[in-house]
């Protein structure tokens, strides 16, 4: 126990020493896509050609300085764990910190961003426990002309799985209600490239390659995705854009499953602040993917109906991300709503639910959460955060069916911006 709370006071101590380090050297914060291009879609992480094309070209439209920018962010959290490490009735106290460093390159052409997030946490539970997770990633966009743009994203994490979900580390994903499934490490490594061209004022095509690979070491199981994405878009109207796509998917691990997909997709700006976006088409997979035919479904709605509400809902099924050892298609549903108060505050609700479809030999799988944060702005660069959370699951052997988490911040950054408005690590 000693030990543990010496790792502990360590983080804490390097926390306070950058924090009146970094705060004695004047930097600047840019604005992120969110803030300088209104126009792009809040609709979280959803498989969305034409949000991801928006939000790269945001990028690139913000790199009239030229310049470098440093940034850093340090929490110290502590709060309550209903199951630690998934572990139905064994809740636990716990502390910890997190500690974030990135680095902002512009040029004039190109837009290059790395970070890193180290994140330790004890657990006063037994002779006590200590995890940890650190998270890498690299983001880089080169526009190439003004009609071609690309951009590659690489994010790599090893540490507890059960600790990703987390804040701030939990992402508005619904995929973060399968995170803590697995109480042992787990390496997380995801790379997208894609490219972008316009090839006509109102035509444009996209390719994307996307792979994921998880190892989970204490299951001694590997799986790996690849998805590889073509799609040519068609804007009849400023406010209306049809797309045909063809995807192909190829899942490798406990399950060997290949599929293939064509369909097509459509966005609507409904009006200057609610944009729609859906997409289908037929999937035929092979004789191990359990499920031989079956489509891929997308819907998502982006909405500002107020300057400081955000609001977004989304639903799709696809072929799973490694996120479990034994899942080929998940279909998943989530909505979340972020409030702006005045000028200080924030108020954030989310919710989700996943399901998924294994092999015979193993029980289906499904999921849902419930989660909201407070943040508050001190002076000072100071934000103060409470967070709760509440996960069910049901179909995975060993595994507390449901766990809530309950958890208070005090986090510091280099800027006058709330931690959430830095690029910190991106959830897939």
């Amino acid at each position: 126990m000693t030990r543990i709370h010496w790792k502990i006071e360590a983080i804490v101590t390097l926390t306070l020493s950058c924090t009146w380090a970094m705060g004695q050297i004047p930097t600047q914060v840019p604005e992120s896509p969110a803030s300088t291009a209104q126009s792009c879609p809040e609709m979280n992480q959803v498989p969305s050609e034409s949000a991801a094309r928006c939000n790269v070209l945001s990028r690139s439209s913000n790199m009239s300085d030229g310049g470098n920018h440093l940034f850093l962010s340090t929490t110290a959290l502590g709060g309550y764990d209903t199951a630690f490490d998934s572990r139905a009735a064994l809740g636990a106290k716990l502390e910890g910190g997190q500690l974030y460093v990135g680095a902002l390159f512009h040029r004039n052409s190109s837009y290059t961003m790395l970070e890193n997030t180290i994140t330790g946490i004890a657990y006063h539970i037994g002779q006590g426990s200590m995890q940890y997770l650190n998270t890498t990633s690299f983001s880089f966009n080169k526009m190439h002309s003004a009609q071609t743009a690309l951009s590659l994203d690489v994010e790599s994490s090893y540490g507890n799985d059960a600790i990703r979900i987390i804040p701030p580390l939990s992402s508005d994903s619904v995929e973060a209600g399968s995170y803590g499934i697995h109480s042992g490490n787990v390496l997380d490594n995801q790379a997208t490239a894609r490219l972008f061209h316009q090839s006509a004022e109102n035509r444009w095509w996209s390719l994307s390659v996307r792979n994921d690979l998880r190892e989970f070491f204490d299951d001694k199981a590997q799986v790996n995705t690849i998805h590889g994405r073509a799609e040519f878009h068609f804007q009849p109207s400023s406010r209306a854009g049809v797309g045909l796509y063809e995807e192909t998917a190829s899942e490798k691990g406990s399950v060997e499953c290949t599929t293939q997909s064509i369909g097509v997709s459509y966005d609507r700006r409904l009006s200057p602040n609610v944009i729609a976006e859906v997409a289908a088409g037929p999937t035929a997979g092979t004789a191990s993917c359990v499920t031989k035919v079956t489509a891929n479904l997308f819907a998502a709605v982006s909405a500002q109906p107020w300057r400081l509400t955000n609001l977004y809902f989304s639903a799709y099924r696809k072929l799973n991300d490694s996120e479990f050892v034994a899942l080929t298609y998940e279909d998943t549903v989530q909505g979340g709503v972020n409030q702006q108060i005045g000028m200080r505050a924030w108020v954030k609700a989310r919710g989700g639910f996943i399901t998924g479809t294994v092999p015979a030999q193993v029980s289906p799988f499904h999921g849902e959460y419930f989660a909201g944060t407070i943040e508050h702005m001190l002076p000072r660069g100071l934000y103060v955060s409470l967070s709760a959370q509440h996960f069910n699951w049901s179909g995975i052997a060993n595994i507390a069916p449901a766990r809530t988490l309950v958890m208070g911040s005090l986090s510091w950054t280099s800027g006058n911006r709330p931690p959430a408005d830095l690029h910190g690590p991106a959830a897939r």
